[in-house]
């Protein structure tokens, strides 16, 4: 684990790779000592916490869009940042009554990607390759160790369309006691409503709850802002 922190509102700890299980049970057990309101349930990150990411495949897809962009500054990084951004700035607005399904979002997103570098590839191709991915990725060495040792109720919180989520997990075996999307909470991290979501679904005050994940910026900061 690379870096952790114990916030505010969501405890939160973001572990960079796979997961330093020994690590956080002590942070866990430090916590209910120091803390008046006890930890009583830890909710998870699924892609680049418990599993790979589909980091390779977007990478490789980065650089078929710079070659066949007709935009000259274009280079595979600068795509990379841009769909970063992009995503950021739609999983933001995208929540309540203009939320659409993470397949329909991710085609736009895409859409908006290959129309600014002027590539012609094809949108509804590209998706369907992150979602096999997305379907099939590798659980890192340490993750089911770690679900097994966990003293607390566990719950994937993921952004993505429930039925991806679901066949990823049974995929990958995780034996976990809930599973909560982006569908089920009508918004996407980093947008803090999907953390009310989850406080509110399991009845309990978000300083009760232990939130882990690999990403500042979808999982520590949203979670840990929290009002």
């Amino acid at each position: 684990m690379g870096i952790w922190n114990i916030c505010r509102h969501f405890r939160t700890i973001c572990s960079i790779g796979s997961i330093g299980a020994s690590y956080l049970l002590l942070e866990i057990k430090r916590g209910q000592k120091k803390q008046r309101m006890r930890i009583k349930a830890i909710t998870i990150d699924l892609y680049g916490t418990l599993a790979s990411d589909n980091y390779i495949s977007l990478v490789d897809i980065c650089k078929r869009i710079n070659a066949t962009s007709r935009v000259y500054e274009a280079t595979p990084a600068k795509i990379g940042k841009s769909w970063f951004n992009l995503a950021n700035e739609f999983y933001q607005i995208c929540y309540g009554d203009k939320f659409i399904s993470h397949e329909e979002l991710e085609v736009v997103i895409i859409s908006k990607l290959l129309e600014y570098y002027k590539s012609r590839l094809d949108p509804y191709e590209i998706y369907e390759e992150i979602k096999e991915a997305s379907l099939k990725p590798r659980a890192f060495d340490d993750a089911r160790l770690f679900l097994t040792r966990l003293p607390l109720p566990c719950i994937i919180v993921s952004n993505g369309d429930r039925d991806v989520v679901e066949s990823a997990v049974d995929y990958l075996g995780l034996n976990v006691n809930d599973i909560i999307t982006s569908q089920d909470a009508r918004a996407y991290k980093p947008n803090y409503l999907i953390y009310e979501y989850v406080a509110d679904k399991l009845e309990m005050y978000p300083q009760q709850i232990l939130h882990v994940g690999n990403s500042l910026a979808h999982d520590v900061n949203p979670s840990r802002n929290m009002v």
